[in-house]
């Protein structure tokens, strides 16, 4: 699958101590070309129930981002790049040899970067945590046919970060401060599956992830 997304991003906290360096973090829509592979080796062979277990990875990158510091008499723009991978095993599982109708729970590897280029003093903007995040996930999405040519696509994940300590730069750009403690997320998508011609389809997703 080759396509685009068109995201936007919102970070805020809660339980912030009076002083805090942490600065909020707000970006309207920007654009990320998206690349997925599947590979569904055991259909090479068979049509049965196991023919749906499959290998998935997809990745995304930004193009041209840039965040604007305004918090100033002076406000300026650094680079900022957003890439999301990942890797893992799905079961496809059809019960019916006539309907496209199926079950795919999956399970995955994945990684989340979200940062503002470094300068000569320092780290991105200060009080903006460098986002470098990476964990397992593991959810479920149902593949429902309305018609021949026509599906309906509900998923929802969970995923769990290992990476877990976040640097933060104070306003002098040349000391840095690490936050450290659990990060989860719930991810959820709704789609619509629609067949041009032969093997060739349009799909349209809705995403919503939110990591606390």
């Amino acid at each position: 699958e080759l396509g685009a997304d068109l995201l936007n991003r919102n970070l805020s906290y809660g339980n912030v101590p009076a002083g805090s360096i942490l600065r909020p973090y707000s970006i309207g829509l920007f654009f990320a070309p998206h690349a997925r592979l599947e590979l569904f080796p055991i259909a090479f062979f068979s049509d049965g129930f196991f023919a749906g277990i499959g290998l998935f990875g997809d990745y995304s990158m930004s193009l041209g981002l840039k965040s604007k510091f305004q918090d100033t008499a002076n406000p300026f723009e650094k680079g900022t790049s957003y890439t999301r991978w990942q890797a893992g095993v799905e079961w496809r599982m059809r019960f019916w040899h006539d309907s496209d109708f199926a079950i795919v729970p999956f399970f995955g590897y994945g990684k989340q970067k979200f940062v503002t280029d470094g300068d000569p003093t320092g780290s991105g903007f200060s009080g903006l945590p460098q986002f470098d995040l990476s964990g397992i996930k593991f959810g479920l999405r149902l593949d429902i046919p309305v018609s021949s040519g026509f599906w309906i696509l509900v998923g929802g994940d969970y995923v769990m970060w290992s990476t877990k300590e976040l640097a933060v730069q104070d306003d002098t750009g040349l000391n840095t401060t690490k936050f450290t403690g659990s990060a989860k997320a719930i991810e959820a998508e709704l789609g619509f599956h629609i067949q041009i011609v032969g093997p060739f389809a349009v799909r349209i997703f809705g995403t919503y992830s939110s990591t606390s």
